[in-house]
């Protein structure tokens, strides 16, 4: 126990000894790493898997996914993309459990030829800064009907055109402009505001557990990832399966629901 770090499970650990749950002289056979579910539900009442899992969490709220979704900065909508594959954009990692990160140049590019793409991602709004408050730029920037009724209001002049430019540059050509992909992001700058487009990151959107693709293999993308149809419907989602995908194979009856088949007791 001095050595081994147990961690979140060390108030619990305390209180038991490893022999609990790594039980010796089970035969030749037996793996003394692996311990039984009822070690872990004596305190998670979970099992079965199929009925008694609480459903995950970025599934069961809506909020937290489109937090989510949108903490990477990116709104790529895949009901959009039909006449492609889901293997020519999400290519496997050597060893198979993964993904490599989607790249623009890699990925995108052959569609999406944004001549600028890859340069600092911002866009200077000093020039009209006294013309837009820096709270209504979504709103207006982002909604066709809150535009037109903005800018008609505006009188002719400068501001009016610097408005105009910032439009067309960030969202109104449908395969370039930088909010067809990118969320809006703003931050005070050296006493500017900026219109930031931030950069998406790499996610493991389950962190409590853990999930190889290579062992699912044999089934199709859509069998865990259902794309829906209309774009109204998949923005602000995440196309992640829930407990009753998973539970379609992993129940009594089929593959493993054991805990340890998707969790780890000890940190890795």
């Amino acid at each position: 126990m001095e050595c081994h770090d147990l961690d979140p499970h060390a108030g619990a650990a305390k209180h038991a000894s490893c022999g609990r749950c790594h039980i010796e002289h089970r035969g030749r056979e037996a793996k003394l790493a692996r311990a039984e579910s009822a070690r872990c539900t004596g305190c998670h009442a979970f099992e079965p898997f199929e009925s008694k899992h609480p459903q995950f969490e970025l599934i069961a709220s809506a909020e937290k996914a489109a937090a989510a979704k949108r903490a990477t900065g990116v709104e790529m909508l895949h009901c959009l993309h039909g006449d492609t594959e889901c293997g020519d954009c999400h290519k496997t990692q050597s060893e198979g459990d993964g993904f490599v990160p989607v790249e623009f140049s890699a990925t995108c590019e052959d569609c999406h030829d944004a001549e600028d793409h890859g340069q600092p991602g911002t866009f200077d709004w000093s020039d009209i800064r006294s013309t837009i408050a820096p709270e209504t730029i979504p709103n207006v920037l982002l909604s066709n009907a809150g535009f037109a009724a903005y800018v008609d209001s505006l009188p002719d002049g400068s501001s009016k055109t610097a408005l105009q430019e910032a439009r067309e540059q960030l969202v109104s050509d449908e395969r370039e402009a930088c909010f067809v992909c990118h969320h809006y992001v703003s931050r005070e700058e050296t006493g500017r505001h900026i219109v930031s487009v931030k950069r998406a990151e790499t996610k493991q959107w389950f962190p409590a557990a853990r999930f190889s693709h290579r062992v699912h293999a044999e089934q199709d993308c859509a069998d865990c990832h259902a794309v829906p149809d209309e774009p109204e419907k998949e923005a602000g989602r995440l196309i992640l399966p829930g407990r009753e995908a998973c539970s379609e194979c992993h129940n009594q009856d089929g593959a493993s629901d054991a805990c340890l088949t998707c969790h780890r007791y000890h940190p890795a």
